[in-house]
């Protein structure tokens, strides 16, 4: 077994593709976690390549539970917790509530909606673009969770005309507030909203009745609010141009989340359905172990579906009372990723710079392994993430073990130069440097200050599964 002390200080495995890293260094590591008599009672396991879950199965023990995770079968509540919106939604809050939606969805897709969460534009000349598209959003948005109210809708449709009918019948459809769709899987509220922008709230006439007969359920002010930022888009319909990018802009705020799998997996809390991924009985769990498994392929909607499961469960590990209080205590948990950098973000709550950091306290370790060093800095820098330098450094730092297979990148030889002993002529990676190495051979820096190169065995699974 991998030591419960060397689990909770972080490991880091880098290589390039053939350099031994999964057999050598990524099973054996899974495996001391999954087998019988682990001290493991909760694991997340990303395994983009489809090499890992067939040994994570072959090598469960007894009283190990093996769940896979699909974005087509699995769906998850992005606003569970203390970022819960019902309070907001129940005094009649929907810009409130908007505006915390989108900070939130901003976390996982790149959108214009991220301004709205303190992030920068994605240059000086979009950021005015940028912000407009995300007030127009959240007002789209607000009118969406606003005209979605059980009691609202049905007054709605018995002052329309027949031709606004028609419209409403439309959102009505997806939102499963009428016809077939009220037996069908729940639509999360930023796919209505990307179809009340489309089909309501382009035409103004429209958006001008449904304020009208919305404002009589809205106690709150908010119908005031609403109506004022309708009223100044109108207005910018005739600076075509500008009304144009405007709308272009909203429509990115909601695009990611409104396809047909992120439109079923990823909720909002104000769906009416339950979600099925929730981690935090087994992180609480004393006894037994699940084991989580996530395929996702290299799409956009797989990656902002397991974007979302890796915050949930980060937000999990460390909203645990029971972990806070005696984290070293309890049974580990684990996340382990292959190929990390697709999914990397840099968030100062569900980050993994901020996770490794905080993470031992809780009693939870993480395994991750990546081709480079710059496929990290290349994948934080195009999701737009804050301060990707200092994200990165922070992982670095906060990987105690560090297995670094053969590689001919420039960052991957300056990490090593930077921890292995020696100078000059007679530092150990110049004589040996780690292009030069063979397949399951590395070098790896240990939590103890031990520096070593060794050739490792593949993992034999006949003798694990015996």
């Amino acid at each position: 077994l991998v030591p419960r002390s060397a689990l909770t200080r972080h490991t880091l495995i880098l290589g390039e593709t053939g350099s031994g890293k999964t057999q050598s260094a990524i099973l054996p590591v899974l495996a001391s976690i999954v087998r019988a008599g682990s001290d493991v009672s909760c694991a997340l396991v990303i395994d983009p390549k489809y090499e890992l879950l067939p040994a994570i199965r072959s090598m469960a023990g007894p009283g190990v539970q093996v769940r896979l995770l699909r974005p087509s079968e699995d769906s998850l509540d992005l606003m569970s917790g203390s970022r819960s919106v019902a309070e907001d939604i129940a005094a009649g809050r929907w810009m409130t509530a908007a505006r915390k939606m989108l900070a939130r969805a901003s976390g996982f897709a790149p959108s214009p909606a991220c301004v709205l969460a303190g992030k920068a534009a994605s240059s000086p000349t979009n950021h005015f673009w940028e912000q407009q598209g995300a007030d127009y959003a959240q007002a789209a948005l607000a009118l969406t969770l606003l005209i979605s109210q059980k009691e609202v809708w049905p007054k709605i449709l018995s002052a329309a005309t027949p031709m606004q009918r028609g419209q409403l019948d439309a959102f009505g459809e997806l939102a499963g507030l009428s016809g077939s769709r009220k037996s069908a899987p729940p639509v999360n509220v930023l796919a209505r909203a990307k179809c009340a922008l489309d089909v309501l709230v382009a035409d103004e006439l429209t958006t001008a009745f449904l304020l009208d007969i919305a404002g009589l359920e809205c106690e709150s002010g908010e119908a005031v609010d609403l109506r004022r930022e309708f009223e100044y888009r109108n207005a910018t319909r005739r600076a075509e141009q500008q009304y144009v990018g405007v709308l272009a802009e909203t429509r990115l705020c909601f695009e990611p989340f409104a396809g047909p799998a992120a439109s079923r997996s990823l909720l909002f809390g104000v769906e009416g359905a339950a979600p099925t991924v929730d981690f935090s009985a087994a992180v609480d769990a004393e006894s037994g172990s699940t084991i989580f498994v996530l395929q996702p392929e290299d799409n956009s909607a797989d990656t902002l579906f397991a974007r979302a499961v890796k915050a949930s469960f980060f937000e999990s590990v460390l909203a645990s009372e029971a972990r806070r209080e005696r984290g070293a205590e309890m049974p580990l948990v684990i996340y382990a990723a292959d190929e990390f950098h697709r999914l990397i973000t840099s968030d100062s709550t569900h980050g993994e710079q901020s996770f490794f950091d905080r993470a031992r306290s809780f009693g939870a370790g993480c395994v991750v392994a990546t081709q480079a060093v710059s496929s990290v800095v290349h994948s934080l820098s195009v999701a737009r993430e804050p301060a990707v330098g200092t994200a990165v450094k922070l992982l670095l730092v906060n990987t105690g073990t560090k297995m670094i297979f053969r590689s001919t990148e420039a960052d991957v030889r300056n990490l090593l130069d930077s921890i292995s002993p020696g100078t000059g002529p007679n530092r150990v990676t110049t004589l040996r440097p780690p292009s030069s190495l063979r397949p399951g051979e590395c070098y790896a820096s240990l939590p103890d200050g031990r520096f070593e190169r060794r050739q490792l065995k593949p993992l034999d699974l006949s003798r694990e599964t015996r």
